[in-house]
């Protein structure tokens, strides 16, 4: 229908608003409709008799003036200056019925008589003596919904350009589903999950304000021009992580001074206890550097500024990683005694390092530590630090003499760092 002009009586008065557009079904119910029952019927033809239903209007004559309400309560409606070519073919939707196999290439499977195109809004159900549908071609449609009823077979990847909307948790079977550059994941209080798979989009990002782009759950801001930017979300662990990662790689990737607000769903923490968590980032997806962020555990966010460049985001337990990683760790013998040098490639709330020795010789086989000197750390780094401590081992030499104990001929010197956290924990 190409033109239709809605009126809405109220007990004092009376609305009209003209619509524009095409309509496939109208349908008016008693009762307010919650968030699953709108999704759970979007995708397929009703039988008139659901409840709270009073008037269903289908536009499927191609004659007369008459809007039939097949509900049969009344209420038919009229049509005015209708002609024959002003009816047009519903593509509003075609629902997945299983009357022939569980094959997505055959015609018969499907209301409409024909295998979805990439222009399609397709709605998968199961139906009563019908088989359940599984993906395979790697299809691309519009609009895709998974109905509570159904549990597809995802065969293959596929493509969504329109509404990705779920009616229940799927897994994601090792498959990649893409969403195209107007793709949006609708999960609602359901959610894709699985230690193999991902859900992916391209677009061009460009001075973007909370952008959940896709759907996916990394929401950006940043006021750079990020050019074309790919967006991967997976839910596989990394190094006792939650089930969850975002993998971004933009065009640009340096100067973003970006906000990061990464979402997760509380089934995904994976043992992790919420008040802990923090972002942590990697570039190889083993070497992992705490960014840590603010928590809200409310909303499952964290939230993340001053970003300069993206990579790999996941999110763990702040309190668990080691807080530094020790790339080096060496000691030479000068004139002056023993120099210690060590680097770290990062540092989370680094307070600093103690350096211990303990004295090896051929009466003394065990070792005892001690403190023999402090190092201040750099707190949070996610860049090359280095260290130097310089034991001045005369002390030592002393000891032995003013206790006239014999100077070994053979004297072993062993050092180890340990290192504090600004609330006081050590490794």
């Amino acid at each position: 229908m190409e033109s239709l002009t809605v009126l809405i009586v109220t007990s004092q008065e009376s609305y009209h608003w003209p619509f524009d557009g095409l309509i496939d079904e109208a349908r008016v119910w008693t009762t307010a409709r919650t968030e699953s029952q709108i999704r759970e019927s979007m995708m397929t033809t009703l039988t008139g008799s659901e409840e709270n239903l009073v008037a269903y209007y289908r536009f499927d004559q191609y004659d007369g003036t008459t809007l039939y309400n097949i509900v049969g309560t009344g209420y038919n409606g009229t049509l005015t200056n209708m002609e024959t070519a002003d009816w047009v073919a519903s593509t509003a939707f075609n629902t997945w019925i299983g009357s022939e196999n569980s094959s997505w290439s055959t015609a018969g499977n499907w209301s409409r008589g024909s295998v979805p195109v990439a222009t399609d809004n397709i709605g998968l159900y199961y139906w009563d003596l019908g088989n359940e549908t599984t993906i395979s071609g790697a299809p691309t449609v519009n609009n895709l919904f998974f109905s509570s009823t159904a549990s597809p077979t995802l065969g293959s990847y596929f493509t969504v350009n329109g509404n990705l909307i779920l009616g229940k948790n799927i897994d994601l079977s090792g498959q990649t589903i893409t969403l195209g550059s107007n793709g949006y994941l609708s999960e609602g209080n359901y959610r894709f999950y699985g230690s193999t798979g991902t859900i992916t989009t391209t677009r061009n990002l460009s001075n973007i304000d909370g952008q959940n782009v896709g759907g996916l759950g990394a929401k950006i801001t940043t006021t750079a021009n990020m050019g074309s930017t790919t967006i991967t979300r997976g839910h596989s662990a990394h190094q006792n992580s939650i089930l969850r990662y975002f993998n971004i790689e933009p065009t640009t990737n340096t100067g973003l001074n970006a906000t990061l607000v990464f979402n997760y769903n509380d089934n995904e923490l994976n043992g992790v206890t919420e008040a802990n968590l923090g972002l942590f980032k990697s570039s190889d997806e083993t070497n992992w550097t705490g960014m840590l962020g603010t928590l809200d555990a409310a909303n499952n966010t964290i939230t993340l500024t001053g970003i300069d460049g993206f990579s790999m985001w996941t999110a763990g337990n702040r309190n668990s990683p080691l807080p530094v990683e020790l790339t080096s760790f060496t000691a030479a013998a000068t004139k002056d005694g023993i120099q210690l040098h060590w680097k770290t490639a990062t540092e989370v709330n680094n307070y600093g390092f103690e350096v211990q020795r303990s004295v090896v010789s051929v009466q003394r086989s065990e070792n005892s530590w001690e403190k023999v000197g402090f190092v201040a750390g750099h707190g949070n780094s996610n860049s090359t630090k280095e260290y130097s401590f310089s034991d001045d081992i005369s002390q030592l030499l002393s000891h032995y003499l003013n206790h006239s104990l014999t100077l070994p001929k053979e004297l072993t010197l062993s050092y180890r760092l340990k290192q504090i956290d600004n609330d006081g924990s050590f490794s």
